[in-house]
């Protein structure tokens, strides 16, 4: 999805929803002022329900990481979404979160933390594009929680997350430091 323009020699116009041509001469009746050129808008996302916010949970996290430095989760954007909010499962150290996008290789977006709960709530409100993957991790290697876990991919509506990153690679036997991911839809 995504929204689009397309302009004529009035403009560019960007945003809006379904279709419009605005013409140029005296009988139009688009609120345009005559005689200065004509703008289409015209909609090339997708219509659909616009409130399809979605949780992912992962499981329980039981254990603390110990030297697993630049770690966390590998997320697929299956859909165009907004990572809305997470949660930091931690040891109560301070910590940098990092989204890294994989598929471009470009770092997104970071966030220092310092955690006031174990479990903390992390507000994100990240835009993840349909098909890219990312990595969604913290620095430090000695503040994370873990768990067994082995059912990957694991999906919602928006997202699927495709194993544990750490030490470098993927990994499909553990779940670290990262739960209860809510996305929302990006609908136009």
């Amino acid at each position: 999805g995504g929204g689009g323009y397309s302009g004529g020699e009035g403009g560019r116009v960007a945003g809006g929803g379904g279709s419009y041509n605005a013409g140029s001469g005296p009988s139009s009746a688009s609120g345009v002022g005559e005689g200065h050129g004509s703008v289409t808008i015209t909609y090339y996302g997708v219509l659909g329900d616009c409130d399809d916010s979605d949780v992912l949970d992962g499981p329980t996290l039981t254990t603390d990481i110990s030297g697993w430095g630049n770690s966390g989760l590998q997320i697929t954007a299956m859909y165009d979404a907004v990572l809305e909010t997470f949660v930091f499962n931690n040891q109560g150290l301070s910590d940098t979160i990092t989204l890294y996008d994989a598929t471009d290789g470009v770092t997104l977006h970071t966030a220092d933390v310092s955690p006031s709960s174990s479990a903390e709530l992390i507000e994100a409100d990240w835009v993840l594009e349909e098909g890219h993957t990312y990595r969604l991790t913290i620095a430090g290697s000695e503040n994370g929680r873990w768990a067994s876990y082995s059912s990957y991919p694991t999906s919602s509506s928006n997202i699927q997350v495709d194993g544990t990153w750490g030490s470098g690679s993927l990994h499909t036997d553990y779940w670290f430091t990262f739960t209860e991911l809510i996305t929302t839809s990006v609908c136009l």
